[in-house]
């Protein structure tokens, strides 16, 4: 399995924090017609780099409460435990 990347300031590709980017930067045009201007490009990156590793990281420290549950799968219940490694 492959880790989960967060992304850092100086490695977004491929990462959550690069996924959060792509979504301002679709979500700003739908709201306002035109692309998201480049000034306080830094400090998205940044924040979008914070809230990526804070949400991996949290999730990753409370693994043991990820588990889905399928009812009505046998008499017990049916689970399954998430599990992931962060790069």
């Amino acid at each position: 399995m492959d880790p989960l990347k967060a992304g850092s300031i100086n490695d977004m590709a491929n990462s959550m924090a690069d996924r959060i980017d792509q979504a301002m930067q679709a979500t700003w045009q739908t709201a306002f017609g035109q692309p998201l201007p480049d000034q306080g490009k830094r400090d998205r990156q940044v924040l979008f780099v914070a809230i990526a590793n804070g949400v991996l990281g949290y999730l990753h420290d409370n693994l043991a409460a990820l588990e889905t549950t399928v009812v009505k799968d046998t008499i017990d219940g049916h689970k399954h435990h998430l599990d992931f490694d962060l790069s």
